[in-house]
């Protein structure tokens, strides 16, 4: 979704469940932590397993401006949710969607 918020557009809101995109979105994930527009991400059934979360924990250590994340159905392990919740500890998020 793009925005036009002072003036110019923004990219505010990413969505993009249900593709399957596996390890392919390792590299979006990356490009999160210098995003300042983006608020929304919807990541929901990519299979990214653990490794995605762990990409998607260090980019939300340093992207501080996302407000919502949804990301079920991704195959994430008991071990991928701790690396992740890890990484949560130091962020503060309004609304964490898992369905």
């Amino acid at each position: 979704v793009l925005n036009f918020v002072g003036g110019r557009m923004r990219f505010t809101d990413f969505v993009i469940p249900d593709c399957k995109l596996k390890s392919d979105l390792y590299n979006l994930i990356n490009a999160l932590g210098g995003n300042t527009s983006l608020t929304t991400l919807d990541i929901s059934g990519n299979f990214m397993g653990d490794s995605g979360a762990r990409w998607l924990g260090k980019a939300l250590q340093i992207n501080t401006h996302l407000k919502s994340i949804y990301y079920d159905k991704n195959n994430i392990s008991l071990q991928g949710y701790t690396d992740l919740a890890y990484a949560l500890e130091r962020y503060q998020i309004i609304c964490f969607g898992i369905t």
